[in-house]
């Protein structure tokens, strides 16, 4: 049945691929300014960093080809830049700045080798399958159903991940069963996301539930760039909105998330203080 669904729904993304290739290059071009803004580090064209900094040069580079409209070149370089700043800092990278990587990197190989690619459907099977395994290693960790680790972050992280602690306020444990209850259905709701958009049955209304979760997510842990990749990665399937009409919105989300939400108001509170 799931294999059924997918040969149609293949054959429907060729067709779309064909007929809105606008769409597509608009959210792969916004996949790749979140990926410049998230792998910029200024301290990265410093000493023994250069290599990165070459890395984090050819994704500005990148990045003005395809204001230029030169698209494919503008995937093969991204992903190149990408993959050279993985080579010195993978095991510091986030989970959504994998995701670019698994994204745009098959997608510059189908570019160079003149392949056909169903990027449609590639992206959705890949936020799958990144679901299911987020899922998976919060139900073996140990410390996340327990709601031990959103108890940690909400005393000891930042500002807005003191908010972790809000279904606490009714108890004077930190940890408490409501804490444990919002642990399980987050796990839980991510594997049905999973098996629902490996299925192809994720209805627009269930997408869109995802996507409030995406963003509560992305503002108690002042991740803006983990939605703003995510957003883009199902709007290719799901074609919520225009991506260019709303150009102006990402790239001051995206200059919110470089800076974050905690620097912006520490620097904010000082000012009027």
């Amino acid at each position: 049945m799931i294999f059924n669904q997918y040969e149609g729904a293949v054959a429907h993304s060729k067709l779309f691929a064909s007929q809105n290739t606008p769409h597509i290059q608009a959210n792969v071009g916004l996949i790749i300014f979140a990926a410049t803004f998230e792998l910029f580090n200024p301290s990265s064209f410093q000493g023994a960093n250069f290599i990165e900094g070459i890395g984090q040069i050819g994704l500005f580079i990148s990045c003005a080809l395809y204001y230029r409209k030169k698209n494919d070149e503008a995937i093969i370089v991204a992903a190149l830049s990408i993959g050279i700043i993985f080579s010195q800092a993978w095991m510091t990278m986030a989970n959504h700045s994998w995701l670019t990587l698994w994204l745009l990197f098959p997608l510059a190989v189908s570019k160079i080798l003149k392949l056909e690619f169903d990027l449609i459907n590639y992206a959705r099977l890949t936020l799958a399958i990144v679901m299911f395994f987020a899922a998976l290693q919060k139900l073996v960790s140990g410390n996340y159903v327990d709601g031990s680790f959103l108890s940690y972050l909400g005393q000891n992280g930042s500002l807005t991940e003191r908010f972790f602690l809000l279904p606490c306020l009714a108890s004077s444990n930190v940890n408490c069963a409501a804490l444990v209850l919002v642990s399980w259905v987050s796990v839980c709701w991510q594997f049905t996301i999973a098996i629902l958009l490996f299925s192809g049955k994720a209805g627009k209304l269930i997408v869109m539930i995802e996507l409030l979760f995406f963003f509560i997510v992305a503002l108690v842990t002042d991740e803006l760039n983990f939605l703003i990749i995510n957003l883009a990665a199902l709007n290719l399937y799901y074609r919520f909105f225009d991506v260019e009409r709303f150009t102006y919105v990402f790239f001051g989300v995206l200059f919110i998330d470089y800076f974050t939400i905690n620097q912006i108001w520490y620097v904010v509170n000082e000012i009027l203080a």
